[in-house]
């Protein structure tokens, strides 16, 4: 099963060979890590891919998620794959320590989630979509917004994704103020804002209602 995920021989290929990503070791900020460490993280995410992401990819789509009016259910198999997913810290595979993450090469980290996606790419949208709202407020946002947002996230407490609405005057998300887009001629007037919103995880990876969208426009 694993090699089918992903060959290993053509990923040590690209990442040793061709990118020479050991080269990286000399570096300050990877020092502590050897090729034996890369291989023993590509290890670690095979070994979840192949025993919690990948047995459930068809359940997820023979039971898709469901929401009652207040809570979005998932298959539990999902929770239990995610949870392995944070337990062995590739959520935050390639963020730095102060942030609670493994510090790994980016090449190494994007290597081992290619074995997530391989597995499961419905799951593996979750966390996915999680990083890379991580990664916008790191770029962009206010310390008080990394606080409560990105270190929860990283550390797989609340999970993110992006959220795409109609901009109009006064349109806000949890009480802050979105940035305006006026349409161009010929154009509707969707724009892609982009607000990334940070939803609490609770009981089967049901999304609270923590967040709430007041907007002129459609959401």
């Amino acid at each position: 099963m694993a090699e089918r995920l992903v060959a290993r021989r053509d990923l040590e290929f690209l990442l040793y060979d061709w990118l020479d990503v050991q080269s990286l070791c000399a570096r300050p900020r990877f020092r502590d890590y050897s090729r034996e460490t890369f291989d023993a993280a590509l290890d670690l995410a095979q070994r979840i891919a192949t025993e919690k992401f990948a047995p459930h990819n068809r359940a997820a789509d023979l039971d898709e998620p469901r929401f009652d009016g207040e809570r979005v259910s998932l298959i539990p198999q999902i929770g239990e794959a995610l949870k392995a997913f944070v337990d062995a810290g590739l959520m935050a595979a390639e963020h730095d320590e102060g942030y609670g993450g493994m510090q790994l090469p980016l090449a190494i980290a994007k290597a081992c989630f290619a074995y997530i996606e391989a597995a499961n790419v419905s799951s593996a949208a979750y966390p996915l979509l999680t990083i890379g709202n991580a990664n916008l407020l790191l770029a962009h946002g206010s310390p008080a917004q990394i606080d409560a947002f990105v270190r929860p996230q990283l550390a797989g407490r609340f999970f993110g994704g992006p959220v795409r609405m109609q901009i109009t005057a006064g349109c806000q998300v949890d009480g802050q103020q979105l940035c305006l887009a006026s349409a161009e001629p010929g154009q509707n007037g969707i724009a892609d804002a982009l607000p990334f919103v940070g939803k609490r995880v609770v009981g089967r990876l049901g999304v609270s209602n923590d967040v709430k969208f007041h907007c002129g426009g459609r959401v």
